[in-house]
């Protein structure tokens, strides 16, 4: 939290956007797995980025929250998200391709948490080095 980043630093890579809040149970889970699946992927061009949310007034608990996380974490305050519409449950996650494609849609998820297989079956094989 405080940091920006910019969308050229992300080119070439996979992203994994998610978005969460302290008051979510089911966030609660899948953020320690994101930051694990993250930690194990690091050298793999994998960018995880979590928004959170809340309100200002929890910023304590979310910055407690993110200080856990090995990716950033930013703080919305509006549900309202150009190119993602409202965020209207929690936890969505989405899944950008390295070529910048929404490959997986976190709205079209009937059960939206991610968990261990989900990550194994979507986004290890983009991690795949390219074949020439």
């Amino acid at each position: 939290m405080g940091d920006t980043s910019s969308l050229d630093e992300l080119r070439g890579k996979t992203v994994i956007v998610t978005f969460w809040a302290t008051w979510c149970e089911p966030c609660r889970d899948e953020l320690p797995l994101l930051s694990r699946y993250a930690q194990e992927h690091a050298g793999d061009h994998l960018a995880v980025l979590a928004f959170s949310l809340d309100t200002p007034d929890t910023l304590v608990q979310v910055k407690r929250i993110a200080s856990t996380l090995s990716f950033p974490t930013g703080l919305l305050c509006d549900p309202h998200v150009p190119g993602y519409g409202r965020i209207w449950r929690l936890p969505v996650s989405f899944i950008i391709d390295r070529n910048g494609l929404l490959v997986h849609d976190g709205w079209k998820d009937k059960q939206p948490e991610l968990n261990r297989d989900r990550l194994e079956q979507v986004v290890t094989p983009l991690l795949e080095k390219p074949s020439h």
